[in-house]
């Protein structure tokens, strides 16, 4: 059909939300902190769109 397609991705290396609601419900140990934390190691976006033909 020939439609351009724009995607936009944002990385904000983490799941902000879901670390909102472990405080809320009063978890949120360490390593509970660390598995919300997407920081390590930092992901190329440009890259995974050129390896999956998106770029």
């Amino acid at each position: 059909m020939g439609l351009d397609v724009t995607t936009v991705v944002f990385a904000n290396r983490s799941y902000a939300i879901l670390g909102l609601e472990l405080g809320a419900v009063g978890g949120g140990g360490e390593r509970a902190r660390r598995l919300l934390d997407l920081s390590g190691p930092p992901l190329d976006f440009v890259a995974l769109a050129q390896v999956a033909a998106l770029a």
